[in-house]
């Protein structure tokens, strides 16, 4: 039998089995002359298992890869997003912001009058005040500063300003829109009126910064435990980004009870008439060295010192200061890019 099988053959052409002779009794090839031709080489490439296991690797490579480098980028997103949130303690501020004692601070210091020391951006500042000697040259180089420097984040800070003060910034201010709640106001040059606002002014506590990207918001709204004749509600959102340059959206809403004088004094407790609710809204486009004012205007500027105390610290305290209830100074938010 085995000698059987080593007397056939098989053609190498048409694979025609016979016993083994020169030519096939099938198609009539020369078996002893023939010399096949090779194989193409893309089908030798195709064939081969080496091939096979590069393709494989390199495409487990690429997959891994591509992983990587999605998680990363998912990873670093979401982390920006987390350390950019606003704080929502009452008692945490920005870390830009000083600290409560300074704010304290700051805020005994500007317990006297305003009128004894109200800085107009024209004029010479006072002695207490540290004034670099070149102002030209610091604005400047400021400028040049935030040219340069790409913004980061988006800061929302609340101040009480010298009316007298106010009224000299605003006139070299583009006006973005006036209802009758207030008024906004663009500052190409932001560094002056920045300026004159450490100078002059009275900054307010619990101000808020968010990371520079579309969507990105900060709202600031009075407690819960807040009486409903008052209500305090502030909201920005960048609705766009182009170069350095960030579109704004503000909205603001502030419910007040009516002033005493509009209460029945003959009644022991007289009823409270129906509260008066204003909304002030706007946009526009911020630029690195830009600063947008909004003033606020309330209905009226008196306010029950309980209602303040139930709604704990806030930029709505200036309701409680004498020259804002006097008129002498007026409530302002500074927006900007840092």
């Amino acid at each position: 039998m085995i000698a059987f099988k080593h007397m056939m053959m098989d053609c190498p052409r048409c694979g025609f089995s016979q016993p083994k002779d020169r030519y096939c009794a099938n198609c009539g090839l020369d078996v002893e002359h023939y010399v096949a031709k090779p194989r193409p080489f893309i089908i030798r490439l195709l064939q081969s298992p080496n091939f096979h296991l590069t393709l494989i690797g390199t495409l487990i490579a690429a997959v891994v890869m591509f992983i990587v480098y999605s998680q990363r980028e998912l990873v670093s997103r979401e982390v920006g997003e987390f350390l950019g949130q606003p704080l929502s303690s009452r008692e945490a501020a920005d870390p830009d912001d000083k600290s409560l004692e300074a704010a304290v601070a700051n805020t005994a210091q500007n317990a006297e009058p305003f009128a004894a020391r109200q800085v107009s951006l024209d004029t010479e500042a006072p002695a207490e005040v540290a004034v670099d000697p070149a102002p030209a040259e610091t604005e400047a180089a400021s400028a040049a500063a935030a040219a340069t420097k790409d913004p980061t984040k988006l800061d929302v800070a609340f101040w009480e300003v010298p009316r007298e003060s106010l009224a000299g910034w605003i006139a070299s201010g583009e006006k973005l829109s006036e209802q009758a709640e207030g008024r906004a106001y663009l500052f190409k040059n932001g560094a002056r009126v920045l300026d004159g606002l450490r100078g002059s002014g009275r900054r307010l506590i619990l101000n808020r910064t968010a990371p520079l990207q579309n969507g990105s918001q900060i709202m600031l709204v009075t407690p819960q435990t807040t009486p409903e004749q008052f209500q305090f509600g502030f909201f920005v959102q960048v609705t766009q980004l182009e170069n350095k340059d960030a579109g704004i959206r503000w909205e603001s809403s502030l419910v007040l009870p009516q002033p005493e004088s509009s209460l029945d004094p003959g009644a022991a407790m007289p009823a409270v008439k129906a509260a008066i609710e204003g909304s002030l809204t706007g946009g526009g486009h911020l630029g690195p060295a830009a600063v947008i004012l909004i003033i606020f205007e309330p209905a009226h500027r008196r306010l029950r010192e309980d209602y303040l105390t139930k709604a704990g610290e806030g930029p709505w305290s200036i309701f409680s200061s004498d020259d804002f209830r006097a008129g002498t100074s007026d409530w302002v938010a500074a927006i900007q890019l840092k």
